[in-house]
Order: structure tokens, then sequence, then C-alpha cells
């Protein structure tokens, strides 16, 4: 009897090894190997951040302001009527100064530029009342207002008549800008892989250390 009590035992814990590592254990497993695994963070947070301020190459924003009006003049005053038909212009506009017509045409004055090259560039926001910002994203600045600038020109001698729309201007200058880099998010993401990378390496060695403790334990029954 007490042979198979013994047995018993041993078959459980047996068991037990080969279930494998639950979610529990490997919390403990975390929190025992928890000063590696920050410092592992933090060095890759500030690598990260390194990379993301004198590795990563900087881009600019040249940016522009466009007004749609529905007519010409106002002699009368603007009225809600007027504002509302130039807010639903505004729409067709955007899409009409990405379009195919006027990126074709805007290329022709850039070697090694497509149409779809400069239409991935640039970006629009709604100001609301007919007014919307265009910009201009690039990694060369000068590049980034010549093309700004020669949208605009196309887009303000175009679109009009294809929407028969009283006008399309330009309210301000082109603008260029240097675009901030994203500090906060390359620290985020070097942080999370300092620790996945730091917990991988701790899960794999410590699976390592189990199945070398078991060989040992296993030669030694034989034995």
């Amino acid at each position: 009897m007490l042979y198979f009590i013994l047995s018993y035992r041993t078959i459980r814990y047996e068991r037990a090894e080969n279930e494998g590592m639950t979610i529990p254990d490997f919390l403990r497993l975390l929190k025992r190997r928890a000063v590696p695994i920050l410092l592992s963070m933090l060095a890759c947070g500030i690598l990260a951040l390194f990379l993301v301020l004198y590795i990563l190459p900087a881009q600019y924003t040249a940016s522009t302001t466009f007004c749609v009006r529905n007519r010409i003049s106002y002699e009368d005053g603007i009225t809600s009527a007027d504002i509302a038909a130039c807010e639903s212009l505004t729409g067709p506009c955007m899409a009409l100064i990405s379009g195919s017509q006027t990126m074709t045409l805007a290329a022709q004055d850039f070697d090694g530029l497509s149409a779809s090259d400069l239409s991935a560039m640039i970006s629009f926001e709604d100001m609301g009342a007919g007014v919307f910002r265009m910009s201009v994203a690039d990694g060369n600045a000068g590049r980034a207002q010549a093309v700004a600038v020669r949208v605009c020109e196309e887009a303000a001698a175009q679109i009009p008549s294809s929407l028969n729309a009283g006008t399309l201007s330009v309210i301000d200058g082109v603008t260029v800008t240097k675009d901030s880099p994203p500090a906060v998010r390359g620290v985020l993401i070097g942080l999370l892989a300092g620790f996945a990378v730091s917990a991988a390496v701790t899960l794999l060695l410590d699976g390592r250390g189990s199945r070398t403790a078991r060989g040992e334990k296993d030669q030694n029954e034989f034995v």
C-alpha cells in the first residue's frame, strides 16, 4: 500500500512539472527578476530616445490655408445659407486638390516625383465655413515649400471652374515648420520593447534551467 501511495505522489509531481508555467508562476518569475528587467527597459528607452532625436531624419511641414466661396462677391452680406454652401464645397475642393489632375500638373515641375508621390505628401484639415488648411510633409524643407506653392497655383486656377464655385483663394502664404520628433512615443516603444525582450529572455533562461535541473534529477534517480 505504501508503495502505491508513493508512486501516486510521484506521478502527480511529474504531471505538475510537465504542465508548464502558469500565469501566476510567470508573474512571480518577473517579480524575482524585476531589477534586470527594469534596467533593460531603461536602456532600451534611452536608446530609442537617442534614435528619435539624433538618428532619424528630420521632417518638415509646409502649410497654407484655402478659402472657398460659393459666390464671387457678397454685396448684401454673407448669409447662413452661403456659409452652408461654402462648407459643402470644402470636401470636393480637398478631393480635387489631391486628385490625379492637379497632382499630375504639379508633378511636372519636380523631377523624381510622380502624381501619387505628391498625393501621399499632402493632408488637409477642415477648419469650417469653407476654410481648410493644406499641409505638405517632406524631409526636405525647400521641396515641401515648393510643392505647396505649386499645388496652390494649380488649385486656384483649375478647381473653381470644376466646382462652379465662386472663388478658391489662398488666404495666407506658405509657411514651413520643422516637425517635433515623437520623443514620447519613441521612449514608450523602447520601454515596451525592453520589457518584452527581457521577459522573453528571463522565461527562456528559466525554462532552460528547469530542464537542466530535471535532467540531473532523472540521472540521479537512474543512478
